[in-house]
């Protein structure tokens, strides 16, 4: 429960355009830390854990719109993480596929 209030606050927080560009420095790494959490998410597979995961992808989409429009180097924004590549492996699952 608290962690979902943490998320939608979190979401919610985005919605002002500073802290979104705040999160879009690679220094910051919310990029990664956040797909780490995606990753832990969907390696539970449990109905509480796809909850969270959508809160966490509703995350990521915000802050990667927004870097798209800041023209970011997705390379830079990502870069040193293996995450992007644990989550692919993701796509197939069943669990992914019985929760789109």
């Amino acid at each position: 429960q608290m962690l979902h209030s943490l998320l939608k606050l979190f979401d919610y927080a985005l919605k002002l355009k500073a802290n979104c560009t705040h999160l879009i420095s690679p220094a910051r790494r919310a990029v990664p830390i956040l797909l780490a959490t995606l990753n832990q998410a969907l390696s539970v597979k449990q109905e509480f854990c796809s909850k969270v995961a959508q809160q966490v992808l509703s995350i990521l989409e915000t802050i990667l719109l927004e870097a798209s429009q800041a023209q970011t180097d997705m390379g830079e924004l990502t870069a040193g993480t293996s995450e992007v590549g644990v989550l692919l492996g993701f796509i197939e699952s069943s669990f992914v596929r019985s929760h789109t």
